[in-house]
């Protein structure tokens, strides 16, 4: 009799849960974003990542039924996920554009999962940035150990440590990035 064995390769690639909020979107009485984008068809459909300010090549496009979801999870806007070298933060390892919902949550575009893949990293220590095209990014202020095994960084506490000083603005017991960086510059001026 035949037997068919099937073997699995588990791979020690980095994967990562982020979560995040939008001083823009963010309203402090519901304690959630809003999803105007979403509510008017203004989410392109194709991550906006490409411009000069990220040059970011990714091919992520939304999921089917992604923008029908409506409630706490539903989209706001398209987010870009960093991951940088440990010793050097500046240098960018990988990138992923991702989905921002309305409860702070970071999910890929295609398959609405909260763990963020990067199966071109293998694990190991990282910093992790988030960025959106009109607020100021952040990123965690020490390396992250990454491995199969999801780790999470929540930028919307403000017990999270991150580089920089006031690098977010705290409303309540929520953290948010700043908004106004409008041309990409990590610069507001007040």
């Amino acid at each position: 009799q035949d037997i068919a064995v099937t073997v699995t390769d588990v791979a020690d690639y980095a994967v990562v849960r982020v979560r995040g909020l939008l001083q823009g979107a963010y309203s402090a009485k519901t304690q959630l974003m809003t999803d105007s984008l979403r509510t008017k068809n203004l989410i392109p459909t194709a991550q906006p990542y490409a411009v000069s300010a990220y040059s970011y090549t990714g091919t992520e496009t939304l999921g089917e039924g992604r923008l029908a979801v409506t409630g706490n999870n539903a989209v706001v806007d398209w987010v870009l996920v960093e991951i940088r070298d440990a010793t050097t933060s500046s240098t960018i390892l990988a990138r992923k554009a991702a989905l921002l919902e309305r409860d702070g949550d970071v999910i890929d575009a295609t398959t609405g999962s909260i763990d963020l893949s990067f199966p071109a990293l293998p694990m190991g220590n990282y910093f992790v940035a988030l960025r959106h095209r009109n607020h100021l990014g952040v990123m965690t202020a020490q390396a992250v150990a990454l491995s199969p095994t999801p780790s999470l960084v929540d930028f919307t506490l403000a017990a999270t440590a991150t580089f920089g000083i006031d690098a977010r603005l705290v409303s309540g017991t929520k953290a948010l990035l700043w908004a106004g960086d409008a041309n990409g510059d990590n610069e507001i001026i007040a």
